[in-house]
């Protein structure tokens, strides 16, 4: 995609296929998530060598040794959904502009004071005209906004733990496409799913590194073995040879 060789990006900064288009903040927010030992994910627009580009999504994640200490960073570039294209490029182009690229908020608070705004007004109305239609519809509130309150605490227990999966109010929009707290939702799925994917990439790196070894030294151990047998037969022909010579002698 990039149209590098392995031997012209080896050792190289990511600058090498950083397109302008991509806001700095984006870059700083990853490496202050990554460096922090958390992972990131967000949608990237590259240069290639021949000048266009190309949008991936970019999973980055930092590798730990046994003491925790961060060795390397791993990579994990996969396709990015056309959706998630344009409201990059939309929201992108607003934050190089210096605008706010999207709003933060919660609908579902929004929700609750409504219902319970509509259930305080149905009951005082009752203090200056009772009617059964309006105390029934009272009752109806209070349950309703009982049942919210009730579901909303379960649910910002919830946000609570999607957000320390991956906390990141951009992103959520950008791959949701909401800007409310049920975007967080989407956004933790999708980042749980490029880990596993990350995970499974990594187990297949080590697992052909670990083959590519192992037919190494057997390739090693093989051509050994094939001199120690080749050095047996010589030295047993040797050995014919010589009792031939012996005999030969004897006879004379």
């Amino acid at each position: 995609m990039s149209g590098f060789s392995t031997d012209e990006m080896y050792g190289q900064p990511h600058n090498l296929v950083r397109h302008n288009d991509m806001p700095k903040a984006a870059f700083a927010n990853m490496w202050e998530t990554i460096q922090g030992g958390q992972s990131w994910m967000g949608p990237v627009k590259n240069r290639s060598k021949d000048g266009r580009f190309y949008w991936v999504n970019a999973f980055v994640t930092p590798i730990k040794n046994e003491q925790s200490k961060i060795i390397e960073y791993q990579s994990v570039r996969t396709y990015l959904d056309d959706k998630v294209k344009s409201r990059a490029e939309r929201a992108y182009q607003k934050i190089q502009a210096g605008q706010v690229a999207n709003r933060y908020y919660d609908s579902t608070k929004w929700i609750s004071y409504s219902l319970v705004t509509s259930c305080a007004i149905a009951f005082m109305s009752l203090a200056f005209t009772f009617s059964p239609a309006i105390l029934t519809l009272a009752i109806l509130l209070m349950l309703t906004s009982y049942m919210q309150l009730r579901w909303r605490k379960r649910y910002l227990y919830t946000l609570k733990e999607a957000k320390a999966a991956y906390d990141n109010p951009l992103m959520s929009f950008l791959y949701s496409g909401h800007n409310d707290a049920v975007g967080s939702l989407s956004l933790a799925i999708k980042m749980q799913q490029a880990k596993v994917r990350a995970v499974v990439g990594r187990v297949n790196d080590e697992s052909l590194r670990v083959n590519i070894n192992a037919q190494k030294k057997y390739s090693k151990w093989a051509t050994s073995l094939r001199a120690i047998k080749k050095n047996k037969i010589m030295k047993f022909s040797k050995w014919c040879n010589a009792c031939k010579t012996s005999r030969s002698l004897s006879k004379s």
